[in-house]
């Protein structure tokens, strides 16, 4: 007898929820409640902390599955059923070969789907009157791991990620406009500076001609731009903190540190210390800057800029979770940063280049295998790259039978480096790699951030050399060679091994609780299975891993 499609969606259904381990997925096939005011999707994936997603499953030639997805859109699912109420927005529909129907039982069928048989899948999402598909015609053929792979970045809500970095972008520059203003009396934005390694320039009086008139604006250009970034990295570690007040029971939310105080505001000491709750817990690259930076400003200040950034965050915690929506603004912020010499990569091209760098056709199932496969990024940015390319180390492992969550603390303390000279881009690569497993505690990281120096030069610009003609390197206060960062020397190539030493107050970003210690970071890029570069570089790895 044929395996009918009802049969065939149990078998998918069985397929995916043996797949998707720790993801928190749970797959619902032909259910007559799913669906209020009627209807019945094929199947649901119901999904911890997300909107659920709906699968139309036809045989080929499959002539009706776009009518039936397009039904679907728009409809409001039982959270009874799903565990998540809301609106329908991503339907994918699924083409499956009819050697799955002349199986003999659903057994077989299902035997087929897990040896990796191809599926035909594509998604719509919008609404019935105004909706997009991908790809805009035909289907992209995979098996049911692919379709787990492309359900991740379909089912996500573009329009949701577009109104938080709107929101968070809207928040930063009315919070920055404010701290500007404070600072004509308080004076505390040449430290904020000093913390961010950006420009805090002295305003100069009313200016006349028109070059001055340019040189004012673009000093005050460049106080809003600074004064912007330290606005995203408090917003961005207040939503944090709500997204692991769900997972610490000894860590609040912001509601309940605003409820904690007789006058029911969020106010400077109450907030400094729930982050020093977290940081005694642990996370220290996210919550150190944050913590310090708030602690300069006057409590006036912060009376003033902490309600806006309170409920920015409480309103895009979740968004922030799932995507990089910081990081989309940070961009922004120092977009027009030329002396930093600064690019960043397109989210839907850091996931397209995760796949073609990390091939499925390594030893996925096996933990130790996962826990020396090594990423490094050593101008990580916001941590985009990075965070693609883990992911995608996360999800081989779960789909080979593996919990990525169990491996987390020790990829974060061992395999995952990113480095970069600039505070809020390491507090947010840290922010972005430890979301994926936010209850997954860890005792340090390998989120570095570099001294920021160079050559040392005389008086007249001139490089110092030593008696062989070397360049020399400026030095810090410990007497520490400064990193000269920003190009490709940095690796060294023709040497087996290189070194950078932190200095002892640089190492505070890394410890999970800012113990100070000295680290020294492999600075050879054969010590990774997969370093990420731009430009491209390409070498053989230990596991025959592409560069980015």
């Amino acid at each position: 007898m044929p395996v009918r499609e009802e049969q065939l969606n149990g078998r998918i259904s069985s397929v995916i929820n043996r797949f998707a381990g720790s993801m928190g997925w749970t797959a619902i096939e032909e259910t007559d409640r799913a669906q209020r005011g009627g209807g019945r999707p094929d199947i649901v994936i119901a999904r911890d902390g997300a909107p659920p997603i709906a699968i139309e499953n036809e045989y080929d030639p499959a002539r009706t599955v776009e009518g039936d997805c397009l039904k679907r859109i728009g409809l409001e699912l039982d959270p009874g059923v799903t565990g998540e109420s809301g609106i329908v927005n991503s339907v994918i529909a699924v083409r499956s070969p009819t050697s799955l129907k002349e199986c003999l039982n659903s057994d077989e069928a299902e035997k087929l789907l897990l040896d990796g048989i191809e599926l035909e899948y594509a998604v719509y999402h919008g609404n019935r009157s105004e909706f997009t598909r991908f790809p805009s015609r035909g289907f992209i053929q995979g098996d049911v791991r692919n379709l787990m792979e492309f359900i991740k970045p379909a089912a996500i809500h573009e329009d949701a990620v577009r109104r938080a970095a709107v929101s968070l972008a809207d928040a930063a520059t009315d919070v920055a406009a404010r701290l500007v203003r404070s600072d004509a009396t308080a004076r505390f934005g040449s430290k904020i500076a000093a913390l961010l390694r950006q420009p805090w320039p002295t305003l100069n009086p009313l200016p006349e001609g028109r070059k001055a008139i340019l040189h004012e604006r673009r000093d005050r250009e460049a106080r809003l731009q600074t004064a912007s970034m330290c606005a995203a990295i408090f917003i961005n570690a207040l939503a944090y903190q709500e997204n692991l007040a769900a997972h610490h029971p000894y860590i609040r939310d912001i509601a309940n540190v605003r409820e904690g105080n007789a006058d029911s505001k969020l106010t400077k000491s109450a907030v400094l210390c729930e982050w020093q709750n977290i940081l005694d817990v642990n996370y220290w690259p996210i919550f150190h800057i944050a913590r310090v930076l708030l602690f300069i400003l006057p409590p006036e200040t912060v009376d003033d800029i902490m309600p806006r950034m309170a409920s920015t965050a409480e309103n895009i915690h979740s968004e922030l979770r799932l995507n990089d929506v910081a990081g989309i603004v940070f961009q922004r912020l120092i977009a027009d940063r030329q002396t930093l010499a600064t690019y960043y990569t397109r989210p839907e091209s850091t996931v397209l280049a995760a796949h073609l760098s990390i091939p499925e056709s390594l030893d996925w199932s096996n933990p130790g295998f996962v826990k020396d496969y090594h990423i490094a990024d050593y101008a990580c940015g916001t941590g985009g790259l990075m965070l693609a390319a883990y992911e995608r180390v996360r999800d081989l492992h779960r789909m080979h039978g593996g919990d990525p969550d169990e491996l987390h603390a020790h990829m974060m303390e061992n395999s995952l480096t990113a480095c970069d000279i600039m505070p809020a881009a390491v507090h947010l690569s840290a922010s972005l790699l430890s979301s994926v497993a936010p209850g997954r505690q860890y005792k340090g990281t390998r989120n570095i951030l570099y001294p920021f120096g160079g050559v040392r030069r005389t008086d007249s610009a001139r490089e110092v050399k030593s008696g062989g003609g070397v360049p020399m390197l400026d030095r810090d206060p410990t007497g520490q060679p400064i990193v000269d960062i920003g190009s490709l020397e940095l690796l060294d190539l023709k040497s087996t091994k290189r070194q950078v030493v932190l200095p002892l107050n640089e190492a505070m970003a890394l410890g999970a609780k800012g113990e100070r210690r000295q680290i020294e970071v492999e600075m050879n890029p054969m010590s990774a299975d997969l370093v990420i570069m731009n430009p491209p570089f390409t070498t053989p790895t230990n596991h025959a891993a592409d560069h980015v």
